[in-house]
Formats: C-alpha cells, sequence, structure tokens
C-alpha cells in the first residue's frame, strides 16, 4: 500500500474548507499514465489566524529545475500559519513525470506544462495535468507566483510579470498593474514585461489572477552559492506575503529594479558547438556592434566564431553557466528598458 494511502484527493475542496489556522498536506490525483497508474501532485494548504488574500505557489513545473521546489520547501518549513492573514495554496511538484526524469518535458507526451496552461480535461496527460492543477488552485486566489530556476547549464535572475504585452494575452490593465507591483515587491532587480514565452503568469493572468513567473538561480555554482539563490526565493515569497498585507513589515530587495522588453532575436542562443567564452556581465549595458562573447574549438582553442550585440541594451542575468555549449542553447537575453512613464 502507498505511503499516501489516505492522503490522496481528488479535489482540494476537503482543504479549502478547513477554518481553523494551520497546515494541511494532501496529494491530489491529476491524471493516469498510458498504463493506467494515476499521477498525484502534492499539495499544501495554510489557513492564517485571519481571513485575508489567497497567495498561490506552484513549483516543479519544469523537472530539471529543482530550486523552486527546494525552497517552497523552505518556506513551507518556516511559515508560521498563526502570523498569516489569509492562506497559502503551494503545489512544490506540479509535473511528477518530468520531475522524475530530470527533464523539462513530460516524458509520456513531450508535453511543457509552462505553455499548456490552463490545460484541457480531455487532452493529452500534460494538458490534463495542467487542467486539474489549474482549476484546483484559481478559484478564490487573489495572487499566483510559479517558481522557477536555471537548469545545471543555466544561471536566471529575474522576474516575468502578466501584462497585455505578452504572447495570447487577455490581461486587463488592472491585473498588470497589481502584476506590476507584485513583482517589483518580489525583490529582483530585473523585471521582464514583453517577450516571446507563454508561462503560467500569462494564464493566470488572463483568468483575472496578478500572476509572476520567477526563476532565480541555477547553473554551474549550485553546491557554492545554491543556498543564497534558495534563500532569495524564499524572501520573494515572504515578500509577496508582505505586499499583500499577509505578513507584517515591509518587502525587502535587492534595490531599485528596471522592467525590461525582450524580442525573440535578442535572445543569443549558440548556433555553433563549442566552447563559449563570454564578453560581458550582467546588468552591462551594450550597443550595437559590442562584442558578448565568442565560441573556441576546444581541440586547438582557437577562436571559431564572434558573436556581437544586434541592439542597444542591457545583459539580462539568463546566462550559460558553463562553458561547453552546443547548437540551441542558450547563451545571454539582452533586453531592452522600458520608460518607467509608460507602465
Amino acid at each position: 500500500m502507498s505511503e499516501f494511502s489516505g492522503f490522496e484527493i481528488d479535489s482540494i475542496d476537503q482543504l479549502l474548507s478547513e477554518s481553523a489556522p494551520g497546515s494541511q498536506y494532501r496529494r491530489l490525483r491529476v491524471a493516469n499514465t498510458p498504463s493506467g497508474a494515476p499521477i498525484s501532485v502534492p499539495v499544501h494548504f495554510i489557513q492564517g489566524s485571519m481571513d485575508g488574500p489567497r497567495l498561490v505557489l506552484l513549483s516543479g513545473v519544469h523537472g530539471d529545475e529543482g530550486l523552486g521546489p527546494l525552497a517552497l520547501g523552505r518556506f513551507l518549513g518556516e511559515i508560521d500559519s498563526t502570523s498569516l492573514r489569509g492562506s497559502v495554496i503551494a503545489v512544490p511538484v506540479c509535473n511528477p513525470p518530468a520531475f522524475e526524469n530530470r527533464s523539462r518535458v513530460n516524458a509520456w507526451d513531450g508535453g511543457d506544462l509552462i505553455r499548456l496552461w490552463p490545460g484541457r480535461a480531455d487532452g493529452s496527460i500534460t494538458e490534463r495535468v495542467a487542467a486539474a492543477i489549474f482549476a484546483a488552485v484559481t478559484p478564490g486566489a487573489n495572487a499566483l507566483i510559479d517558481l522557477h530556476s536555471g537548469t545545471s547549464v543555466l544561471h536566471e535572475y529575474w522576474v516575468l510579470y502578466a501584462n497585455r504585452h505578452g504572447p495570447r494575452a487577455a490581461v486587463n490593465a488592472d491585473v498588470e498593474k497589481r502584476s506590476l507591483e507584485l513583482a517589483r515587491a518580489f525583490g529582483v532587480t530585473q523585471i521582464i514585461r514583453r517577450h516571446p514565452w507563454f508561462g503560467t503568469h500569462m494564464a493566470a493572468g488572463n483568468a483575472g489572477i496578478p500572476s509572476l513567473v520567477t526563476e532565480i538561480g541555477g547553473g554551474a555554482d549550485y553546491l557554492q552559492n545554491g543556498d543564497k539563490y534558495l534563500g532569495v526565493i524564499v524572501r520573494g515569497i515572504k515578500n509577496a506575503l508582505r505586499h499583500l498585507d499577509m505578513l507584517p513589515g515591509e518587502p525587502e530587495s535587492d534595490g531599485p529594479a528596471g522592467v525590461f522588453d525582450i524580442a525573440e532575436e535578442f535572445v543569443a542562443a549558440a548556433d555553433t558547438g563549442g566552447y563559449w567564452i563570454r564578453a560581458v556581465e550582467p546588468g552591462q549595458r551594450v550597443t550595437a556592434g559590442t562584442t558578448i562573447g565568442h565560441f573556441a574549438d576546444p581541440s586547438t582553442g582557437r577562436e571559431i566564431k564572434r558573436l556581437v550585440s544586434s541592439v542597444d541594451g542591457v545583459i539580462l542575468n539568463p546566462i550559460a553557466a558553463w562553458p561547453h555549449v552546443g547548437h540551441g542553447q542558450w547563451l545571454l537575453a539582452i533586453g531592452s528598458p522600458v520608460d518607467e512613464r509608460s507602465l
């Protein structure tokens, strides 16, 4: 018998009806594998000592991004429901098949969960997982944050917020404004508005929920600096709770934040293999024609190709964190600063 027998549920209505302060943990059934075995996701419900807003926290949407679930687990161990106003719903591992394979996508159907929200109840396995989670956690939500990180070869340090300029956007002006305020409260210095990627934040924003996707940490320095980035994510969650008046105190930050747009052509990816030798740093301003790095032949050490910026902008924090790269691998992104008066 499974160690979770008695803890699996088909809906979270039972958890949401609990009025006493405290924490509850269950596993929500969301789909079946091709052999018929059930797929379930962990769900934590924390009820505060006073009524108030509801924050939804998701992580583990990509199975090869480990810092989100780690940070969410740390937060769950630190939060004191007696000091909380309102409630928190947390799903630490949204995509169990991808997590088990340490993969971005679900091995059963190749689905990328972050692109498929709000899902389809009659769709593929990944679409069904998306539909079940989205339907369970979004009713009554006042804000939603999906926690992502870099992978073993990519370091990231930015947040994306729901807005009318993103792909497949149906976000109204009020939700956009509140999403940006939530992004500023999270506490990192690079906030992304216009970009080419559909994600959880856009699906939630389309449903009228202020929302973020955060991308914090990852890369080859995890053993040395992983704890630092876990701390940043936990700080960001608590900042969001303070911003929503769910915890006492004021948000803490790295410093003043800038808002940036990214066009797809401003995302540099490797078009050759070898060693990538970066010549710029995150936050550095560049102009069109600036050398941002070069590729070297690992057999000879000689330069194969030089890469220059095609635009004026700022080097953003998604950075290839390992020199060995292959075709199509992300190297970095260049952001165009948004005039604050236009926000």
